[in-house]
């Protein structure tokens, strides 16, 4: 398959800024900030993007080496992906076997949407896709949805 998007994603660019973007500081779960998924950090700047602690000690290992694929992998992802655009921020697994979509509770369709729902399902094609959303999971294998909340249904 030659899919210049999917193709460019696994090559690793020089990293662009989160600029606006902070849709990691909702999504994702800070324990050290007994933070939950879907809810705002304290420490975040909704539509100015980055983080009030940034830099400082405060701020939470968890924090500091985070990065989406959108701002790991700049040749990859175009500017249509930035997180806060799609409702959604792409990481890879830690099993390095595939890719999951963290999406905004606020938007739980987002993943199922362009240009996510695309890149989503040519993903699956060659690697595990995961989907969270909120405590919500799926996972996506050659093109089927194989578990989760919705799994009679038989396309991604």
């Amino acid at each position: 398959m030659n899919d210049p998007i999917f193709d460019s994603a696994i090559l690793v660019g020089q990293a662009r800024s989160c600029g606006p973007c902070s849709l990691c500081c909702k999504v994702a779960v800070v324990p050290e900030l007994s933070k939950p998924a879907g809810a705002w950090c304290s420490h975040a700047r909704p539509g100015k993007g980055g983080c009030a602690i940034y830099g400082s000690p405060e701020r939470p290992a968890v924090c500091s080496s985070f990065q989406c694929a959108w701002v790991a992998r700049p040749n990859g992802l175009p500017d249509a992906f930035r997180p806060d655009r799609v409702h959604a921020y792409v990481t890879g697994l830690t099993t390095n076997d595939g890719i999951a979509a963290h999406v905004d509770p606020g938007y739980p369709d987002a993943w199922r949407t362009e240009p996510l729902a695309g890149f989503l399902l040519r993903c699956s094609l060659r690697m595990k896709v995961a989907v969270s959303v909120g405590a919500k999971r799926w996972a996506i294998i050659r093109g089927q949805l194989v578990r989760g909340p919705d799994a009679k249904e038989t396309n991604a």
